[in-house]
């Protein structure tokens, strides 16, 4: 609608002003008559049915310029009543094209030219006219919504060729002689491309003329936008402005605020029917773009493991069954292979047998007596070899190292970093990423979720894999719209104090206290990525680098005589990294603007952290200490161990001393 909505402007007032140049040569001398002035284009003449005869003005200037360039490639048609004629060998040729369009007296010469700039393209437009009629009448074309460069001559009165002005007063200026393609592409330039007198370009962006676009963070200011900035740098060469469509109803009531010579829109996704718009020839292509979908889990960081129950983490429960089992296997062996035994069970001889086995196998002794007590060879050798890897490469080596890796060390969670996990997992999934369009009952505009109602329903409608189909609908039913999530700061907050959220488009509450994912736009993500960062209550995991959902948007605006000048100048800007550092400097701004959000304390550390190129860690270093916990809990448990022993010594020692003083008391008392 804005597209078509500024087409209407430009041709509702295309004639404020008009300034022409009229190269008058004799006959003899005129640019027709130039030997090989067009051998570098293809030539195509559209002629009009009712002048075929040898004494019409078309045949004259059809036989004059065909005769002077004998070796250039060239096409008719005859143009119908309904002035439209086949042109479908015109585009297949690289070479330069020019036209020679014949205008019937019967209709308006706009809609004639109208018509034929929507079926081609030309890069030359000679349009001949009749001499007789005054210049003002075809003041018109110069404000068409094309490209090519439009030229007025006439061979049935005084020979003479008009070069509109696309700004300013009509003008009247003698030339010589054209003897070159290049000869008239400089007056042409110079009439319409040197200096546009303060002409106004509409854009989709609002805009003051006078951003500041630095190449730092501070001469990058807040509102300055990088779309806009890569169009003041040809807006000042040429001198002309831009002026937001909104402004629009203003311009068209003061008609001679300025003139219009086109129209940019930025970030238009090619989604749905947008597709339909840019196949016509009318529409100029600048820029595209490529705007990837990431995801980041939000979750709590890692726990130590401040118990007792940190020993038996290394292993999984079924290998410490495995071991549990094997000892008593062991044991059991012993009871029916053992020397000097009786092959019967022993409950306390088994018992006895169990500890030893498990002493040897946690490496606290060194006493083999279990293995010599086999008799059988075929017995003895097999379970020694298996019994000393277990013991002295499983347990030894492996559980001694990852147990010390595992009381020292915090692990992270264990989060998904691919979609389809993401999707098989129970993390809640929200969206924030909106854009304008037409509400669900199509009466007003608002803002709604690009993936949800722009990017999912398009790759479901225009998919026939029927798996792939089904998977985009399940990540449609698990994704939750937030609005404003990026704008409005209670939703980060949130997260970070794991607090539920309540998105507007539904009445259930997303828990957070757990593990939360966000799927968004890269320049989104990055917003409330770095604000969750800084916040450091949560460890905010990015996702695999493989995620492939993408998106391109374009910038597009009317074919204008301007529109290759500007389409190089992007591609400059874009080439030379000149607008991904402006992108940089915009995504920068907007982070510490919602940055501030939370506070001078917040944004001041922010601030800091962007001057001085700091990386936070992922964990805090404070939180160290903590995985020391474990070990107060083994020495507590070894100094139990160590005052049992003493108060056992004692108990020992006293009993020794006891029974000794009774032994004497009966031998002295025996001798008697």
């Amino acid at each position: 609608m804005a597209y078509l909505c500024a087409n209407m402007i430009l041709f509702s007032f295309f004639s404020n002003s008009y300034l022409s140049l009229n190269i008058k040569n004799s006959d003899n001398h005129s640019l027709l008559n130039v030997l090989n002035f067009f051998e570098h284009a293809n030539l195509h003449f559209v002629l009009s049915p009712s002048q075929n005869s040898r004494n019409s003005s078309s045949d004259q200037y059809f036989h004059q310029v065909r005769s002077n360039n004998p070796y250039v490639p060239l096409t008719t048609n005859t143009s119908f009543l309904n002035f439209t004629f086949p042109v479908s060998r015109i585009e297949k040729s690289t070479r330069i094209k020019v036209s020679f369009l014949d205008l019937l007296p019967i209709t308006s010469s706009v809609n004639q030219v109208e018509n034929y700039l929507l079926i081609t393209t030309p890069d030359y437009l000679f349009i001949h006219f009749d001499g007789s009629e005054k210049l003002n009448s075809y003041r018109n074309y110069a404000r068409r919504a094309s490209s090519a460069k439009f030229i007025f001559f006439s061979v049935t009165g005084p020979y003479a060729i008009f070069i509109p002005r696309i700004i300013g007063d009509v003008m009247v200026q003698e030339v010589e002689s054209i003897l070159s393609l290049r000869h008239l592409d400089k007056v042409w330039d110079s009439l319409n491309t040197m200096d546009l007198n303060g002409a106004a370009m509409l854009t989709s962006l609002p805009t003051t003329n006078r951003e500041n676009c630095g190449y730092s963070l501070s001469k990058f200011h807040e509102g300055d936008s990088p779309y806009i900035c890569m169009l003041l740098i040809p807006g000042k060469k040429y001198n002309f402005t831009y002026l937001h469509l909104a402004r629009a109803d203003e311009w068209r009531k003061n008609c001679n605020l300025v003139d219009i010579i086109g129209y940019v829109k930025f970030r238009q996704f090619l989604l749905n029917n947008l597709t339909q718009v840019i196949t016509n020839k009318s529409v100029k292509i600048y820029d595209c773009e490529i705007h990837r979908f990431g995801f980041v889990v939000v979750s709590n960081f890692p726990i130590v493991e401040n118990s007792i129950l940190g020993v038996f983490n290394p292993f999984e429960n079924a290998i410490w069954l495995s071991l549990l089992f094997s000892c008593v296997c062991i044991c059991l062996v012993l009871q029916f292979e053992g020397k000097g035994l009786k092959s019967r069970f022993a409950p306390i001889q088994t018992l006895r047998d169990y500890f030893l086995v498990q002493s040897i196998l946690f490496g606290q002794s060194i006493d083999d007596q279990v293995i010599k007590k086999i008799g059988t060879k075929h017995v003895a050798r097999p379970l020694l070899a298996i019994w000393f890897v277990a013991c002295y490469i499983i347990m030894d080596n492996l559980y001694q190292g990852t147990i010390y890796s595992d009381l020292t060390v915090m692990h992270p969670p264990s989060i998904p970093v691919k979609f389809i996990s993401l999707l098989m997992s129970n993390i809640s999934i929200v969206t924030t990423t909106q854009m304008l369009m037409p509400s669900r009952d199509g009466n007003y505009i608002e803002y709604r979720s690009l993936l949800k109602d722009s990017v999912i329903p398009d790759v479901v409608k225009n998919n026939q894999d029927k798996g792939f189909v089904h998977f985009v609908k399940v990540a449609d039913r698990k994704i939750v719209y937030v609005h404003n999530g990026n704008v409005d700061v209670s939703m980060v907050k949130n997260m970070s104090d794991s607090v539920p959220i309540w998105p507007n488009s539904s009445l259930n509450i997303i828990p957070t206290k757990k593990a939360i994912a966000i799927i968004d736009e890269s320049e989104e993500l990055s917003l409330l990525r770095e604000s969750l960062n800084i916040l450091g209550k949560r460890l905010v995991t990015k996702n695999n680098p493989h995620f492939s959902i993408s998106l391109r948007s374009i910038v597009l605006g009317d074919q204008t005589f301007l529109s290759r000048k500007i389409y190089f100048s992007m591609q400059y800007l874009s080439q030379a990294g000149i607008k991904q550092r402006w992108s940089r400097m915009k995504e920068m701004r907007r982070t510490l603007h919602f940055v501030r959000k939370f506070g001078n304390e917040t944004y001041s550390k922010y601030f800091v952290k962007l001057n001085s190129n700091f990386k936070e860690s992922r964990l805090l270093i404070s939180s160290d200490s903590d995985s020391l916990g474990p070990f107060w809990y083994l020495l507590a448990l070894c100094a139990v161990v160590v005052a049992v022993a003493v108060v056992l010594i004692v108990l020992e020692i006293y009993v020794h001393r006891t029974l000794m003083r009774y032994y004497y008391y009966f031998s002295k008392y025996l001798k008697f």
